[in-house]
């Protein structure tokens, strides 16, 4: 009796479809004079990252990439997009794994962070978020 080793099981890498057809932004910021093609398209790339209340942990290297631009570029459009009051940023997002600051688009400035807070991420984001850091590779989120 031979004995005979297989061969090699193929091992492809994951990709999971992409299901972003469309994202929400404030309409104030479409209309504001204030805001640049630039600063639009990253607020726009950002929206595509948040949960259904407007928070989001997405690194700026993904935005980056995602807009074929420069980090300190998306660094310096989100810096003007809060400074117009469109975004607002918590340094380091308090959930264990992920280094991103977290970010919340502001749709209404009646609403403050204290009041929408409760309402960040809930564990099925946050692991939603680490499957896909695995499948990209990403270290930055």
């Amino acid at each position: 009796m031979e004995y005979k080793i297989p061969e090699s099981i193929q091992i492809q890498k994951l990709r999971n479809k992409d299901h972003r057809h469309f994202v929400v932004i404030p309409y104030k910021a479409v209309i504001d004079k204030k805001v640049t093609r630039g600063n639009l398209r990253v607020l726009c790339v950002l929206a595509a990252y948040c949960n259904k209340q407007g928070f989001s942990i997405v690194g700026l290297r993904t935005l980056a990439k995602q807009l074929q631009c420069s980090y300190p570029n998306i660094h310096n459009h989100l810096k003007k997009l809060e400074k117009l009051g469109y975004v607002e940023m918590r340094k380091n997002s308090a959930y264990p794994g992920i280094r991103g600051n977290l970010r919340r688009i502001v749709y209404d400035n009646t609403v403050k962070w204290d009041d929408v807070k409760g309402y960040m991420l809930d564990n099925e984001d946050i692991n939603y978020i680490k499957r896909y850091n695995e499948i990209e590779g990403n270290k930055d989120v």
